[in-house]
């Protein structure tokens, strides 16, 4: 501590210095050391701050995790409950095209039209500038209950759970490189894909279901609008599901291929050689 206090002394008081650079720091601090050592000290906590980052990563994905199996566990609204939220949106839909406006809302729900501007937002998911049934009943779906799920709860739960899983490897052995050799724990091995087994033709094509489930449209792809609108998660959930398979934020499409190999890799199977062809 006092070699620190010495050397951060000696770096402020530098003549005409507003601020100080770190390597002048460090080399005050270790007058003996190389420029190949404070470069590798300069490493060190730039990995660490990354470290640190992948931490923040790693409790996010866990809330999304923990938020998935949440609402899994609620419960699904009764066909009564589905009848009146069909009943509601016949009389806010005055047009009778299926379709809700602003103007709409606005009269039904007797609200300033600023008010129903933001609940037009909040009801339209995929964005096309109108209410569809859908979205409306998904949007007035009672606190505690959920919509029947279009795909299979597991294939979500699965992917969520191998992104955690993987990030938590990460973190692990990362944050063993700042630990004393003897705190250190050997890391997992990861088996190389061709060890891996062959995906049991069942699970796959329950998987090629799902995907005919939410490509709605056929077209061997899937946009961010269109998962938000197969009501399949919470919304946070689906934003972070679609990145996931997409492997980027900025992605605008998730196509057939990445969803099956996502799964794959997520289950721990080997990648298959060729996918069906699309139709």
């Amino acid at each position: 501590c006092s070699r620190m206090s010495r050397a951060l002394e000696e770096v402020c008081g530098l003549e005409g210095s507003a601020g100080y650079h770190f390597g002048t720091f460090l080399k005050k601090l270790c007058p003996k050391a190389t420029a190949t050592h404070l470069q590798m000290f300069k490493c060190w906590l730039q990995e660490y701050d990354q470290l640190q980052k992948q931490k923040v990563t790693l409790e996010r994905s866990k809330e999304t995790l923990a938020a998935l199996e949440n609402y899994i566990l609620q419960p699904v609204i009764t066909e009564r409950v589905k009848q009146g939220l069909i009943s509601s949106f016949a009389m806010v839909d005055r047009s009778d095209d299926g379709r809700v406006n602003t103007l709409e809302l606005q009269t039904s729900m007797e609200v300033e039209r600023d008010t129903a501007k933001s609940m037009k937002k909040y009801f339209d998911t995929n964005g096309d500038g109108f209410v569809d049934i859908e979205e409306y009943i998904a949007a007035m779906c009672p606190e505690g209950h959920r919509l029947p799920p279009k795909v299979q709860d597991r294939i979500f739960d699965l992917l969520l759970s191998a992104e955690v899983e993987r990030q938590e490897q990460i973190v692990t052995e990362q944050d063993a490189l700042f630990k004393h050799p003897a705190e250190r724990k050997a890391p997992r091995l990861k088996a190389r894909s061709f060890l891996r087994k062959q995906v049991p033709e069942m699970v796959w094509e329950d998987w090629l279901a799902a995907w005919e489930a939410l490509d709605v449209t056929k077209l061997g792809y899937l946009t961010r609008a269109q998962l938000r609108d197969t009501r399949a998660m919470r919304m946070d959930v689906i934003e972070f599901t679609f990145d996931l398979i997409a492997g980027s934020s900025e992605a605008d499409s998730i196509s057939k291929e990445q969803f099956l190999n996502k799964l794959l890799d997520a289950a721990g199977f080997r990648p298959r050689g060729a996918f069906p062809p699309k139709e």
